[in-house]
């Protein structure tokens, strides 16, 4: 024991940090270290709180938490990522002494709001202390992330205020929820939010649009954006993340999912090609009677990329099918997913390193290309990808309902 008391801290902190790279989810080889030594219980304190989740579902704070903050304050400033669930429990809201709890917590960076139940929780309804200190830990100097599940009646204006805010993710997001609390609007003169990532689900439509601009005044930068992600399910959609495509030239990371077709991908893309290095599309085809022609429309959405002036590194591609039952429109399925592996060989792109495709029938009968099939079967489909070690090929059977 007496080596260990030799040994630097820094170094001391440095074999922890490690650990913690390769540890599981529950931190158990951190926790076993924390009780071997002082030394090693002082370092692994911030990796142990690191990340604090409530659910005020328990309507009180939970007790052994309130006990540890009392005796020991400073773990307080260890938690760096706050996961904190809204969820309403016989109509009861969360009680305000959660309040006095997440004060103490002076070094967030990450803070998830998120409701689990079926109805989405008001924003005006938590106990207004409650919210004064969610307000509060947004406008950390730490704090860079936002995800918001389940909301509504958020007090989006407000945003201006967190000026340190780098990513922020939407989801379940009602297009009802754009009125602002007066009390936490900002002036008019509020510098634009340097955003670096945005997330969006088919329910932020109005919301985007208030957010960067395309519809009153902004709050974010679109152009300083670097990743975006947004789940398509409209025309609507799509139209908006395009015109936040033309408004961006850095954007470096795309995650897509379109259900209305493709047929200008490329062109939607060219404005951001230059930079762009990863990107992931999900696309739906769920008439039996399209899946030719919109495989044919992919593969040549991505030859047309291709043959751009590109930087793209990796390349992620879902597919979701509605696979046909008769045997000579699965043949056709077949050499259609056969083009597209010639298009998306990486010795043929300038700079891909790396190429993904899964294949998801969304039909609930069995068809045997695509539940499950041999891997004999997906080599004769991509046999292009499949001989090459950076590319990953595979099917998932379809979800049950």
């Amino acid at each position: 024991m007496a080596a260990i008391y030799s040994l630097p801290l820094e170094i001391i902190d440095s074999i922890l940090g490690a650990l913690v790279d390769i540890d599981d989810e529950r931190l158990s080889s951190i926790k076993a270290c924390s009780l071997a030594c002082q030394a090693f219980h002082l370092f692994s304190r911030k990796h142990i709180f690191a990340s604090v989740s409530l659910n005020s579902t328990h309507q009180k704070p939970p007790r052994r938490l309130k006990e540890l903050l009392a005796a020991t304050p400073e773990i307080g400033s260890y938690v760096r990522n706050l996961e904190f669930s809204l969820t309403v429990r016989n109509n009861e809201l969360p009680s305000p002494t959660f309040s006095d709890l997440l004060q103490k917590f002076t070094q967030v960076q990450c803070l998830t709001i998120s409701n689990a139940s079926i109805a989405p929780v008001v924003w005006d309804t938590i106990p207004h202390g409650l919210r004064n200190i969610l307000h509060y830990i947004m406008r950390l100097p730490t704090f860079e992330y936002l995800q918001l599940i389940c909301v509504q009646n958020f007090p989006w204006k407000g945003l201006a205020e967190c000026t340190t805010l780098r990513q922020l993710r939407l989801k379940a997001i009602m297009a009802d929820t754009i009125p602002v609390s007066p009390a936490v609007t900002s002036g008019t003169n509020s510098p634009l939010i340097k955003l670096k990532a945005y997330t969006m689900d088919f329910n932020s439509i109005q919301i985007t649009k208030k957010l960067f601009g395309f519809d009153g005044s902004p709050i974010f930068d679109v152009n300083s954006l670097r990743k975006l992600s947004a789940f398509c399910y409209e025309s609507e959609m799509y139209s908006l993340v395009r015109e936040m495509v033309k408004k961006t030239s850095q954007l470096t990371f795309l995650s897509l999912f379109a259900f209305r077709g493709c047929s200008d991908l490329s062109e939607f893309l060219s404005p951001i090609l230059p930079s762009l290095r990863i990107f992931k599309f999900q696309y739906s085809i769920g008439n039996q009677a399209l899946v030719g022609n919109r495989l044919d429309m992919l593969r040549n959405e991505f030859e047309s990329m291709r043959a751009r002036e590109n930087i793209i590194e990796e390349l992620g591609i879902r597919l979701h099918l509605d696979i046909p039952r008769d045997p000579a429109s699965l043949l056709v399925v077949k050499e259609k997913l056969s083009a597209l592996d010639k298009v998306l060989d990486i010795s043929r792109w300038s700079s891909l390193r790396s190429v993904s495709v899964d294949i998801e029938s969304i039909n609930t009968h069995d068809v045997k290309y695509f539940n499950n099939p041999p891997r004999e079967l997906l080599r004769e489909i991509f046999p292009i990808l499949l001989s090459d070690s950076r590319c990953r090929v595979q099917s998932t059977p379809p979800r049950r309902r």
